[in-house]
């Protein structure tokens, strides 16, 4: 709320693992209250996480998003049967006339991590390429395929330590840090708990982007400071922190 009230243009993210996993008072609810509370605070958009998937497809759709007053979204799941993105790609939040896109992702080892069965109707995709086509489109001036002036990708996957060597290296988050293309502004990981913030070269430009993740449990929370041109939408600043 102080950052509200500061400053009006103001969303307030999450990047998945709201719920699942939980202590008893949440669990034995079904973490009800964890929604309800989100909903109260006023969260605008998360990512889903694999912990949203610890009851399955049927629960994720039938219950959690229904109870949800805030949008949840992911790039690279898609429905078995329709071959279709199986949930919201995005969320756009305005402020006046400058357009922000949240693209969500969801790790790929989510199989693996969920039971088999609760997710059958589900296909999980490479990350990379299904986050660079959405903000692809968002970046295009297509308005019939939804545009931004900015593009934060977040992402239910994170590295494995709080160094900058683990954003760029050969893992699942070091292969998102380095694939991720031009059109995306900053990367808002998760998944492993670890707090960083680094400023990483966007391959082929000479821009760099925040990548950052605010750890777990609460105990810290990220800001991404924007700046934009409101007239032309270009960014004039871009900084992430991660605080206590």
């Amino acid at each position: 709320n102080s950052y509200r009230a500061a400053n009006p243009n103001t969303a307030f993210v999450a990047a998945g693992d709201l719920i699942g996993a939980s202590t008893f008072t949440s669990y034995i609810q079904q973490d009800q209250p964890t929604i309800d509370v989100m909903n109260q605070i006023g969260l605008d958009v998360s990512a889903l996480g694999n912990h949203e998937f610890d009851q399955g497809r049927d629960d994720v759709d039938g219950r959690v998003i229904p109870n949800s007053d805030f949008d949840w979204i992911a790039a690279n799941i898609y429905d078995t049967t329709t071959g279709q993105p199986a949930y919201q790609e995005y969320s756009l939040v305005e402020f006046g006339s400058v357009s922000v896109a949240f693209v969500g992702g969801i790790t790929e080892e989510l199989p693996s991590l969920v039971s088999p069965d609760g997710i059958a109707t589900l296909d999980v995709r490479p990350l990379v390429p299904e986050g660079n086509r959405v903000a692809d489109a968002l970046s295009d001036g297509d308005p019939a395929n939804g545009e931004a002036d900015v593009v934060v990708l977040m992402v239910h996957e994170g590295a494995a330590t709080a160094t900058l060597g683990a954003m760029t290296d050969d893992s699942p988050f070091g292969r998102i840090v380095n694939g991720a293309n031009a059109n995306i502004d900053a990367i808002m990981g998760a998944h492993t708990h670890l707090r960083y913030d680094f400023d990483v070269p966007i391959a082929g430009t000479d821009r760099t982007r925040p990548v950052y993740s605010s750890g777990q449990y609460g105990e810290a929370y990220g800001r991404l400071a924007l700046s934009v041109d409101p007239d032309s939408g270009a960014i004039l600043s871009i900084d992430a922190t991660v605080s206590p």
